[in-house]
């Protein structure tokens, strides 16, 4: 299951680095192949935590890990587009 969920957001960020504006590290697709399997890599292990920390504190640490290899910026706080904080914000 691991490979099949890295291969669908490898395929969401070769179709989005493919429109890029700026210039990227490497290839399109050795980018989104690398950010892929850190953005896996990350959300496993935290998975694994014994009493892990709440999704919307350990999203914005794996964004800020990402972005870079994206050679990107942030457009807008990850936690805007987390499920939760739409839910909290409500109250």
């Amino acid at each position: 299951m691991d490979a099949a969920i890295t291969k669908a957001i490898r395929r969401l960020l070769v179709e989005g680095l493919q429109k890029a504006e700026h210039p990227l590290p490497a290839r399109p697709e050795l980018v989104a192949a690398a950010a892929s399997a850190a953005i896996c890599g990350a959300v496993k292990h935290w998975f694994s935590l014994p009493g892990r920390p709440p999704a919307k504190v350990v999203a914005p640490q794996i964004v800020d890990l990402i972005l870079p290899m994206l050679a990107a910026e942030s457009p807008v706080p990850v936690v805007a587009n987390h499920p939760e904080s739409s839910a909290t914000q409500a109250k």
